[in-house]
Order: structure tokens, then C-alpha cells, then sequence
């Protein structure tokens, strides 16, 4: 290690300044990192450039997926669903949906109201068919039903 008062503070100032780590300071001009964060605060030194952090290691690939999210809004899934699907937490989900500027509908939305939610206008129309073809298979069920009870009725009033 070189002596702390042989360091060319201006050369370590300007280093870092352009950006360069403290950590390759460190290393570049043989002192510690915490001596070159004392001498960097010390004297007031900012950087020119911001430094750029590689992001973190994703872990769930499906929140970096705006259009993922956006389909499970789509389909009426809750936050607290995703999380459990996911297999992490209803935090993790927000700060995902906060960092895509995605505001969640109430719970208790329904259906057509939860689609004003969705910007995407692909995502949007394929739910909204979706909801037009669950209500259709909705009408014929409860169509089936009258008829059967009309006709239940019907003999009923033969018989009678």
C-alpha cells in the first residue's frame, strides 16, 4: 500500500468525477476504499457522470413483462394470486407494477371495469372477447335452465 499523503488527490478526484468505481480507485491508486470515500466526502467531491449500477439479477422474469402483467390484470387476477403463483411476495408485485406505472384495479371490479385498467390495446380486446364469449356460454346455460323449468312446468299443469 502506498502512504495515504503520496496519493495525487487531484488525479483520484478527477477519477472519480469520470465515473471510475471507488473500488478500482482503490486499486489504481493503492488505498483503501474507505480512506478514498473519506477523502471523497471530506472535499466535497461529485461525479460529473452518474454512475450506472447494473441492475440486479431478476428472479422473476415474469414482472419485468409489462404485457404479462397486463393479461393477468386482464384475466381478473389479484395481486396476492400473482404473488402465490410467483411463490413471493404481494410486495415484490406492487414494486413490479409501480415500476411499469401500472395502477391495479379495486378487487372488487368487475369484469369490463377491470379492462379500463389495461392500456394495451391487443390485451384489451382479446379479454374483452373473452368476457363476450364467457357471457354468451353464461346466456345458453341459464337459456337451458328456463326451457327445462318451463317445460318441467308445462307437464305439471297436464297432470293436473
Amino acid at each position: 500500500m502506498v502512504e495515504p499523503s503520496d496519493v495525487d488527490l487531484e488525479a483520484l478526484f478527477a477519477d472519480y468525477r469520470a465515473g471510475a468505481p471507488v473500488a478500482s480507485l482503490s486499486e489504481r491508486h493503492s488505498v483503501g476504499a474507505t480512506w478514498i470515500r473519506r477523502r471523497l466526502a471530506e472535499h466535497g467531491a461529485q461525479r460529473d457522470v452518474p454512475v450506472k449500477r447494473k441492475p440486479p439479477p431478476l428472479r422473476y422474469a415474469q414482472l419485468a413483462d409489462r404485457r404479462w402483467l397486463l393479461e393477468q390484470m386482464a384475466d381478473g387476477r389479484s395481486v396476492y394470486a400473482i404473488a402465490r403463483q410467483l411463490q413471493t411476495g404481494a410486495r415484490t408485485v406492487r414494486d413490479a407494477l409501480r415500476r411499469h406505472g401500472l395502477t391495479w384495479p379495486p378487487a372488487d371490479a368487475d369484469p369490463v371495469d377491470r379492462l379500463a385498467y389495461v392500456d394495451d390495446a391487443e390485451v384489451r380486446a382479446r379479454a374483452a372477447q373473452r368476457i363476450v364469449d364467457e357471457a354468451t356460454a353464461f346466456a345458453k346455460r341459464a337459456r337451458a335452465v328456463q326451457r327445462a323449468a318451463q317445460t318441467a312446468g308445462a307437464g305439471a299443469i297436464a297432470t293436473s
